[in-house]
């Protein structure tokens, strides 16, 4: 009987500087930080649509606390109420 051999695969190290590389992950602040920092605005249902995001609000709060500027607008329509966040442009972080 043939046994199989697993051997983990080891993680690239960057041999200039000797750094153990982590394949990268980003976040939901991350991808949401992204989209707004290419002068893109974002709804909670553009949000969920595009990353999973069912609490916009609470991200938005984890960039503001990180420094970031982002402002909220609330739009109207339909009988609906929801808000259209913007990144300032000007935020230092």
């Amino acid at each position: 009987m043939n046994q199989l051999t697993l051997i983990p695969a080891a993680p690239s190290i960057d041999s200039a500087r000797a750094v153990v590389r982590k394949p990268v992950i980003l976040s939901q602040c991350n991808h949401i930080l992204a989209h707004l920092r290419a002068g893109h605005t974002l709804t909670p249902a553009e949000a969920y649509e595009r990353f999973g995001s069912l609490a916009l609000h609470s991200r938005v709060a984890e960039l503001r606390e990180r420094g970031y500027n982002v402002t909220c607008t609330i739009r109207t329509g339909n009988g609906h109420r929801w808000g259209e966040y913007q990144l300032v442009r000007d935020s230092a972080a």
